[in-house]
């Protein structure tokens, strides 16, 4: 997040590496039942030329009975700008695809420079979410390659079933858009093997309290719980 707020857009190579690696993270966490709900940059911390999810305080708090209690009560907890629709309309079926929507959200803004949807009010974004159409990528930016840009879409693609299968398709996926015929070779400085991204959930626990002090000294976006209406 601190990185955006400095430079906006980021290079299209950096934009992708980061994205893989929360990717691979992701798809760890999803292997051993664990749905982070709150994909977002600030949540994302970058080691040098690692990137690592922290906070997996949401997962945890809608584990089980505490999800369906906050179900009940009307409310959604989240952070409104990088919410799935499925977590926006309160579903209790929600799997690794909301945090591939999720991711797909934080991609579209280190590419564009801007979230993918905006608005006055949280009632304003959610809707957006909900129902509007995807910005064209390449409209704002178009030397980003056209695979990556279907990429994106397909990650937020309003119904689930329309996403990747699992996040470890979607990095994949952007690999193959940075390997299109005819692009420049991609500098390859954030493009690690798997491992590296494995490190990222090892290490959440670890680094959750950081982000959280992180992100309050830096005024970032807290997650927030909304009515469901």
């Amino acid at each position: 997040a601190a990185r955006l707020r400095r430079e906006r857009p980021l290079p299209i190579d950096d934009a992708v590496g980061i994205a893989r690696q929360v990717a691979l993270a992701l798809a760890a966490a999803h292997r051993q039942g664990i749905v982070h709900r709150d994909i977002k940059p600030d949540n994302i911390l970058l080691d040098g030329e690692r990137a690592l999810v922290a906070d997996f305080g949401i997962a945890h708090a809608l584990g089980g009975t505490a999800q369906e209690k906050l179900t009940t009560t009307g409310l959604i907890v989240g952070t409104p700008t990088y919410m799935s629709p499925e977590q926006i309309g309160g579903s209790l079926q929600i799997d690794g695809r909301s945090d591939i929507y999720s991711l797909g959200c934080v991609l579209y803004e280190m590419l564009v420079g801007e979230p993918p949807y905006g608005g006055p009010s949280v009632q304003v974004i959610l809707a957006r979410h909900a129902a509007e159409r995807l910005p064209s990528v390449r409209t704002v930016r178009s030397t980003v390659p056209p695979a990556l840009e279907l990429a994106v879409h397909r990650a937020m693609a309003k119904a689930p079933a329309d996403r990747y299968r699992d996040a470890t398709r979607f990095a994949a996926a952007l690999d193959e858009a940075l390997a299109e015929p005819g692009r420049p070779a991609a500098r390859r400085a954030w493009v690690r093997p798997a491992r590296w991204a494995l490190s990222a959930v090892a290490g959440a626990a670890a680094v959750a309290i950081v982000a959280a002090a992180l992100a309050r000294r830096d005024g970032a976006a807290p997650s927030t719980a909304v009515p469901a209406d």
